[in-house]
């Protein structure tokens, strides 16, 4: 459990060590290079990254660089989820 300076916990699970999660981060916090970050959540998938890392890094950046920055990150990760069968569903406009 991750415990945010006595106020929030829950489980979050370790990010790898080959810089994805900060690419994610810095992409999302931009707010505008959704084709970017597409490729580099597509990157991270690939090296072992879980959808579960990858959603916990969009959803620290709602935080850190605003609310509507992460929902446009969170909009491509989906994106790139359903593109490669990993929503149940497989349609990212639900």
């Amino acid at each position: 459990m991750t415990n945010i300076h006595g106020i929030i916990a829950y489980p979050i699970t370790p990010f790898t060590a080959d810089g994805s999660g900060v690419d994610a981060a810095a992409l999302t916090a931009l707010g505008h290079c959704q084709p970017q970050l597409a490729e580099h959540v597509h990157g991270a998938l690939n090296v072992g990254c879980t959808p579960e890392q990858i959603v916990e890094v969009v959803i620290q950046m709602a935080v850190y660089a605003g609310f509507p920055a992460a929902l446009n990150g969170m909009h491509t990760v989906k994106t790139v989820f359903a593109e490669r069968g990993l929503l149940p569903t497989g349609n990212a406009n639900e």
